[in-house]
């Protein structure tokens, strides 16, 4: 389950990292807006196209796509870090360009 390893990785960015309340909320809600579009349920669901689907959507401008792309990489550079993930399929995606 996926839901676990969220609340690990928030609680780490919040008491090691020293993420403030909000920057812990903007993760969160990016990161489990995803989760639940994608239907992530388990690491096997993470996949390099439920990854890519954060920048190729449509509707969402391109900051906000950006943004949310960074927020679940660094979900998964720490799922990575942590062994649950041998590497994050986000790390060296182009970003979408805002401008």
């Amino acid at each position: 389950e996926i839901g676990p390893l969220l609340d690990k990785f928030l609680d780490q960015k919040s008491l090691s990292e020293g993420a403030t309340i909000r920057t812990r909320g903007n993760l969160e809600q990016r990161v489990k807006a995803w989760i639940e579009r994608e239907k992530i349920r388990t690491l096997a669901d993470i996949t390099r196209e439920a990854c890519l689907a954060l920048r190729d959507r449509q509707g969402p401008s391109a900051a906000t796509r950006k943004n949310d792309m960074n927020a679940v990489s660094s979900f998964l550079s720490w799922l990575a870090q942590e062994q649950h993930l041998p590497f994050n399929p986000l790390r060296g995606q182009r970003r979408p360009k805002v401008v």
